[in-house]
């Protein structure tokens, strides 16, 4: 005669959060207008420094991907709000990018897309989040030109 088969489906959503467009920042030297009002930063001949205010009005922690294009002898980003500092020790060119991908299940640091800079961040580096509400920023560049 006739089977039954009972079947049961179960879906794993890797994050409960939906994930909104992108959006984008960036520390350059120049005039900011109205959309970049922390601009223009003081850049030096041998650093670059800049502080920013971001607002996560988000419902969760937000998770950044940096890219930092030479040269540099040094890079640190902190979230003064949290206390937590990721600091990078690499002497890159004029020609060099790093990507510094912070997300869930995708933390990687790579040098032009292959090299891997693992070994180049401080022990007491952590690939922190951009908290809910209002994050303090800064960003210290060393052996920028």
């Amino acid at each position: 005669g006739a089977r039954w088969c009972i079947a049961v489906i179960t879906f794993a959503a890797p994050s409960p959060y939906w994930t909104g467009g992108e959006v984008t920042s960036e520390w350059r030297n120049g005039t900011g207008g109205d959309f970049f009002p922390f601009l223009p930063l003081t850049v030096g001949d041998s650093q670059v420094l800049g502080s920013v205010t971001v607002d996560n009005d988000g419902d969760d922690d937000a998770f950044p991907v940096w890219t930092i294009t030479g040269p540099a002898t040094s890079v640190t980003l902190t979230n003064t709000t949290t206390g937590e500092t990721l600091a990078l020790t690499r002497t890159i060119t004029g020609t060099d990018t790093i990507v510094i991908d912070t997300r869930e299940r995708r933390q990687t640091a790579l040098l032009n897309g292959v090299t891997n800079l693992w070994p180049n961040l401080s022990d007491a580096s952590s690939l922190w989040a951009l908290e809910t509400g209002v994050n303090d920023l800064t960003l210290t560049v060393a052996g920028s030109t």
